[in-house]
């Protein structure tokens, strides 16, 4: 039988995320798309707000127009729910929308509704098919540096 590990939970979330970095081209093409007119949104399974919210460096709700963190309502992705208040609250169709996620999982409910889907595998592939789909949003490959848009 193994030892058992003592481990200080102090902050036990925030430790554990301090590494968690968004890729900052994403994160521009993202302000670039907003700065174009065009209304964005995170949707979230959220690990937790507290006592560590790894999204507070972002800034997310300056930055987008809606935030939707799972946390808060009760359902995650990939459940049809999560994303139908999502459209709801953003108040748009969803052939009007584009949904990007790193997880394929997730993709299929948002395809279902109606939604086109973009597979964040790779953020050079996440950028290449948002100018596609986007072509009239300038500066869709900027970088933001730091924690935010600029």
């Amino acid at each position: 039988m193994g030892a058992r590990l003592k481990i200080d939970g102090t902050n036990l979330m925030g430790r554990a995320l301090t590494t968690l970095r968004p890729e900052q081209r994403v994160i521009g093409a993202a302000a670039a798309i907003r700065a174009a007119g065009v209304r964005t949104a995170v949707l979230s399974n959220s690990m937790g707000l507290t006592p560590h919210n790894p999204y507070g460096p972002w800034r997310l709700e300056e930055c987008h127009d809606l935030v939707v963190l799972s946390e808060q309502h009760g359902m995650r992705k990939p459940e049809p729910a999560i994303y139908e208040l999502t459209l709801c609250l953003l108040g748009l169709p969803p052939v009007e929308c584009v949904f990007v996620d790193d997880n394929e999982e997730n993709l299929a409910p948002a395809r279902a509704l109606g939604m086109t889907t973009v597979h964040a595998a790779s953020p050079s592939v996440t950028l290449a098919r948002l100018r596609q789909l986007l072509p009239h949003v300038p500066d869709i490959d900027r970088e933001v540096v730091g924690g935010g848009t600029s």
